[in-house]
C-alpha cells in the first residue's frame, strides 16, 4: 500500500497559487519473508501432564514486520494440510560455552551466556516468578529451562540466570554453538506458541512447512522449508523411580565380599501436583521398573533386568560377579517402563565394596 499526501493549492494575499507537483518518490514496499527458522518440540509429560504426545512448533520469523506465520504438517507424501496460525514468535540463539549435564542444576547469577541470532533481537526481561510460571524458556537439545534477567553482554549476546531440566525432563550436554529457541508468552498472547497434540509412535517422522504472512500477503508455500521431527513418544513415559536404597542405605550404601544386595525404590506420579502430600497418591503410569549395573569408570551397562513396580529385588553376588569380573564399587541405576520404553529421566546410586 503506498499512501502519499500533497498540497494541491493555497492562498497567498488572496492570490491562488498552485504548487508545482512533487518530485515523484519511490514508495518503500514491504513482502513477507521466509522464516528465519523453525524447531519442531516434542514436550514431555510435565510440560503438558497429558498422555499424549504434544509437539511445540517454534518459529522465528524472517524479518520483524511479519504478522503471523501458518503451519502445515504433510497428511501424504508432499501434501500439506493447514492446521494453524500464530502470532506469537521465538527468538532463535546460540549457546556461547559448552553446558555439562553435571554442571549446576540452577544458576541464579547469568552463568548462561547466549548470542540471540534471529531478526528478532530482544529477550522478554523476565523475573525469576514469571520464568517458574513457565513464562521465560529455553528449549535446548530436548531440555527445557527455565530463564530469566537477562543481561546485555556485548552485541546480541545476553547472559541469563536458570533452572534447568524443568518439567522432568533429563540434563544433557550441550555444545558450544548449540542453536536453541526462546519463547516469552506476553499477557495477551499466553500460549508460548503454535502447539500439536496427537497421538504418534516411537520412531514416526512428523512433516511440517510454516507460511510466513505480512498483510494478507504470503511466502510461497511451495519454497518453504521441511522441518521433520522423529517422535520418541516421550508423553507416554512413566516419571523415574524415587528413593532409591541398596541395603537399606539411600546415601552410601555398601556390601561386603560374597554378599548379595537388595534394592528397593518407591514409585512417583505425575498426579501428585494434584493431590495434598499426605494423601496416598499410586502411580499407575510403570508397568515395571528396569535396574542396571554400570561400571564406576566408564559409567556403561553391565547387566539389566526387569522387576515389579514394587520394588525389594534382590541381585545375587553371582550377579555382580559375572557383571564386573570381580567384587568392586559399581553404580546401581533405575529406570521405570511403560511397554517397553524407559522413563525420560532415571534415579542412580553409588554402591561401595568394603
Amino acid at each position: 500500500m503506498d499512501v502519499r499526501f500533497r498540497k494541491d493549492h493555497g492562498y497567498l494575499n488572496g492570490i491562488a497559487y498552485s504548487p508545482a507537483a512533487d518530485d515523484p518518490v519511490e514508495p518503500e514496499t514491504y513482502s513477507p519473508q521466509q522464516i528465519a527458522g523453525a524447531r519442531l518440540f516434542e514436550t514431555p509429560y510435565g510440560f503438558q501432564r497429558e498422555e499424549h504426545t504434544h509437539f511445540q512448533l517454534l518459529v522465528a520469523r524472517g524479518d520483524t514486520v511479519t504478522g503471523r506465520v501458518h503451519s502445515w504438517n504433510e497428511v501424504a507424501p508432499d501434501s500439506y494440510e493447514f492446521y494453524r496460525s500464530t502470532r506469537t514468535f521465538c527468538l532463535m540463539a546460540t549457546l556461547n560455552g559448552a553446558l555439562s549435564k553435571s554442571g549446576p542444576a540452577v544458576d541464579e547469577d547469568g552463568g548462561l551466556l547466549l548470542t540471540i541470532t534471529s531478526p528478532d533481537k530482544t529477550p522478554y526481561d523476565a523475573t525469576f516468578a514469571e520464568a517458574m510460571a513457565g513464562r521465560s524458556v529455553l528449549f535446548l537439545g530436548t531440555e527445557v529451562s527455565l530463564i530469566w534477567g537477562p543481561t546485555l553482554v556485548s552485541g546480541n549476546q545476553y547472559a541469563f540466570s536458570y533452572v534447568r531440566a524443568a518439567y522432568a525432563c533429563e540434563p544433557e550436554d550441550h555444545a558450544d554453538g548449540a542453536a536453541g529457541f526462546l519463547i516469552f508468552p506476553s499477557a495477551s498472547r499466553p500460549y508460548l506458541t503454535c502447539e500439536w497434540g496427537r497421538v504418534a509412535m516411537p520412531g514416526e517422522n512428523l512433516k511440517w512447512k510454516f507460511q510466513a504472512e505480512l498483510l494478507g500477503v504470503t511466502t510461497d508455500l511451495a519454497g518453504a522449508g521441511v522441518y521433520t521431527i522423529t517422535s520418541t513418544a516421550r508423553a507416554y513415559l512413566p516419571l523415574a523411580p524415587i528413593n532409591l536404597t541398596v541395603n537399606g542405605d539411600g546415601h552410601c550404601p555398601t556390601y561386603a565380599g560374597g554378599e548379595s544386595v537388595v534394592a528397593d525404590w518407591d514409585m512417583a506420579s505425575p498426579l501428585r501436583n494434584l493431590h495434598p502430600v499426605e494423601e496416598d497418591c499410586p502411580s499407575n503410569f510403570a508397568d515395571a521398573t528396569k535396574l542396571q549395573i554400570l561400571d564406576v569408570a566408564t559409567e556403561t551397562v553391565q547387566w539389566a533386568a526387569t522387576f515389579p513396580t514394587t520394588g525389594n529385588a534382590t541381585i545375587s553376588n553371582a550377579t555382580i560377579l559375572a557383571a564386573l569380573g570381580s567384587e568392586v564399587d559399581f553404580i546401581l541405576r533405575a529406570w521405570n517402563q511403560r511397554a517397553g520404553l524407559n522413563s525420560i529421566n532415571h534415579t542412580q546410586i553409588k554402591v561401595t565394596k568394603v
